[in-house]
């Protein structure tokens, strides 16, 4: 009797498991992000879903704005108004900036450039690296320790990469 009453509990155990199983994809439609901001003055914090942009703010004048909540503009560099950006890194008071999709790699602002960030609010730029990997860094772009790799993809027979020694 007591191996009737396990098999029992076990298959209601089971019964339940399978019924909350098949029922949780009705409670999606209530799922709600969560903020963990509180918006300030001049904060535009995401109105939605986490990483959702809406169609009106895809499509207004002048583009997607951004959203942020929290974060003030310390200092700004226009790097050259090269009109394309690919990623920062930083490493100690230096902080080294690629391009996104170059049109012009002759132009001696085509690349890498590195800044002098020791005082936040007033960049400074020293140079732009220019090597065959850092004149398109966008696609393979990281400092890891004092190792600075870039790298990119041509679409011809040759691959090109560059490392360096910070």
């Amino acid at each position: 009797m007591n191996q009737s009453r396990r098999l029992r509990r076990r298959s209601g155990i089971l019964a339940l498991a399978a019924a909350l199983l098949l029922l949780s994809p009705l409670t999606a439609n209530v799922a709600k992000a969560v903020s963990y901001c509180t918006p300030g003055p001049g904060d535009r914090p995401e109105p939605g879903l986490q990483g959702a942009v809406l169609l009106e703010e895809r499509t207004a004048p002048g583009g997607f704005q951004g959203h942020w909540c929290g974060a003030r503009l310390v200092g700004a560099h226009n790097l050259f108004d090269r009109g394309s950006y690919g990623d920062t890194q930083l490493i100690r008071h230096c902080a080294y900036s690629s391009m996104r999709d170059p049109s012009d790699l002759t132009k001696p602002t085509t690349g890498v450039v590195v800044m002098d960030v020791s005082v936040p609010s007033q960049p400074k730029d020293i140079q732009v690296l220019r090597t065959p990997a850092m004149l398109r860094a966008y696609s393979a772009f990281e400092i890891q320790g004092n190792t600075m790799i870039g790298a990119y993809k041509d679409f011809g027979p040759e691959r090109h990469q560059s490392v360096g020694h910070l």
